[in-house]
């Protein structure tokens, strides 16, 4: 959803997707996608896919149990889950040596370990970094603020500071970006 909303916005825009399942081999000069996660380490870790009816249930897949439990008590109660294990190669941004003007975060509450393996990409870039409201929003401001990094949230065409946290979206964004300039 996000990437055809930027692609309106800027259909000349790079998109560097990373999904250590997706087997997608349609590539396009603006679309490369990469076969592992990110994290803080280079090297391999274990995901948790939840498989119903050996059906994947791919958008909860995670690093954390804990997550998709409380995903499955909250709406799953009743539905008979497997959780299937798969050893996954996994890289930091830093790694990559790419340049970005805006990071989309949705990894299941493992965007602090993401974001903790691009500090120089972060300090370098400056990007825009959009992440959901979870369990770890708190530890993720205090590190990104760390790095000159405010939260905002969109309301009305605007960015808003959003010291609180607010929201189900959170956007963090570089204290030498002028703000108003970017709606």
């Amino acid at each position: 959803q996000t990437l055809k909303i930027m692609k309106n916005i800027n259909e000349n825009l790079n998109f560097y997707l990373f999904d250590p399942i997706i087997k997608n081999n349609k590539k396009t000069s603006k679309i490369k996608i990469f076969n592992f996660a990110l994290s803080d380490k280079k090297g391999k870790k274990m995901l948790l896919m939840p498989f119903y009816k050996n059906i994947n249930l791919d958008s909860l897949n995670s690093f954390e149990l804990k997550n998709i439990n409380k995903y499955k008590e909250k709406y799953l109660n009743k539905l008979d889950i497997k959780i299937k294990k798969k050893l996954v190669k996994t890289a930091t941004i830093d790694s990559l040596n790419l340049k970005s003007d805006f990071i989309k975060l949705d990894v299941e509450d493992h965007e602090y370990e993401v974001l903790k393996g691009g500090i120089k990409h972060l300090k370098t870039n400056k990007p825009i970094i959009l992440l959901e409201n979870n369990n770890k929003i708190k530890k993720i401001s205090l590190f990104l603020k760390s790095l000159n990094f405010e939260p905002y949230q969109l309301f009305e065409n605007s960015f808003v500071k959003n010291k609180k946290l607010l929201g189900d979206d959170v956007f963090f964004i570089h204290r030498s970006l002028n703000v108003n300039k970017l709606v």
